[in-house]
């Protein structure tokens, strides 16, 4: 399994964005985890954390928060979700991130 989501730009090009957190709630399936990448200006950053898909409590679905470590910044940000098992049925029910944006330092 694999997706790549359209480039965030929060409506304005002008203004410089950091990624912190992603968060997911996708079917739970024990044992198996999410990769979270993420691009900034289109290119691919090297940290790779990982997000359980084992459910939480008695419910069918897995969700949490994945700290982004590798704070880059950029104009715009695109993000990739990855399961290493590409024969694995994997269904992303949604997620968000928190990102903000800052006046462009040049």
């Amino acid at each position: 399994f694999s997706w790549t989501g359209n480039d965030f730009d929060m409506g304005t090009l002008a203004a410089d964005k950091t990624i912190f957190d992603v968060f997911i709630s996708a079917e739970a399936i024990s044992g198996k985890a999410f990769t979270v990448r993420h691009f900034t200006d289109g290119v691919l950053q090297s940290d790779a954390p990982t997000q359980s898909l084992t459910a939480v409590g008695s419910n069918t679905y897995a969700y949490g928060k994945t700290n982004i470590v590798d704070t880059a910044t950029g104009r715009y940000i695109r993000l990739r979700f990855t399961n290493a098992e590409l024969a694995a049925t994997v269904k992303l029910y949604g997620f968000n991130t928190l990102i903000y944006p800052r006046e462009r330092q040049e």
